[in-house]
């Protein structure tokens, strides 16, 4: 009898497991021992942020930075055509800009002492005034485009105004004042140009400052 029991046990218990949904007694899952972490990507490296420092505003309404060259070369520049054979350096010597000039070529435009960047508005009067020394000759000081047409004239260089000076000593600084009216649209990459080509002869420049009038 224990025998037959024994063997009708082991007929049934298998069917009674395979009637219940879900049993996996003979195969259990795998066992984890903590929570599930999943790597973390790396930030994809962005370059640094260049912070450029706003210049600080010159005073009494002057629109030219380092108008007395205090700071050097700073804000200034010398443009030279060596296409046409001038040839010019410039540096700063007791605060003051000295243009010295080998070869002006055959045009003022050859050589062009300028400062960029400045903002012109329609319809204001600005007055130039500067000092300056030379012997015995000319240059055009003007306020222009710089390689952008502005004023959709066709050219990317226009002039906004200027005056053409005399230069008559080489020792004694002289005071000159232009005035120009901005008839053209506004410009905020506007330029400042002493045309300085067409003569050997060097020149002198301080103080140079640019006001908006009332």
């Amino acid at each position: 009898m224990k025998k037959q029991a024994l063997v009708t046990t082991a007929i049934f218990i298998p069917l009674i497991l395979a009637l219940i949904p879900g049993c996996d007694l003979f195969f259990p899952p795998p066992t984890r021992t903590g929570p599930l972490i999943e790597p973390t990507p790396s930030p994809p490296s962005l370059p640094a942020l260049t912070i450029v420092p706003t210049p600080t505003p010159p005073p009494d309404g002057n629109m030219i930075f380092n108008h007395d060259f205090s700071s050097g070369p700073d804000r200034w520049s010398l443009y030279v055509d060596t296409t046409a054979g001038a040839e010019a350096h410039w540096e700063t010597i007791s605060e003051e800009a000295v243009i010295t000039i080998t070869e002006g070529s055959d045009s003022q435009s050859h050589i062009q002492f300028q400062q960029k960047y400045l903002s012109l508005v329609q319809d204001k009067t600005y007055r130039l005034s500067f000092r300056a020394r030379a012997a015995s000759r000319t240059m055009y000081v003007e306020l222009g485009e710089d390689g952008y047409d502005n004023n959709n004239d066709g050219n990317r260089f226009s002039s906004y105004g200027g005056l053409t000076i005399t230069l008559i000593s080489a020792t004694q600084m002289a005071t000159y004042y232009i005035y120009i009216t901005m008839t053209d649209p506004p410009d905020s990459g506007a330029r400042l140009i002493f045309h300085l080509g067409g003569s050997n002869e060097d020149v002198v420049i301080d103080d140079v400052r640019l006001i908006e009038l009332p």
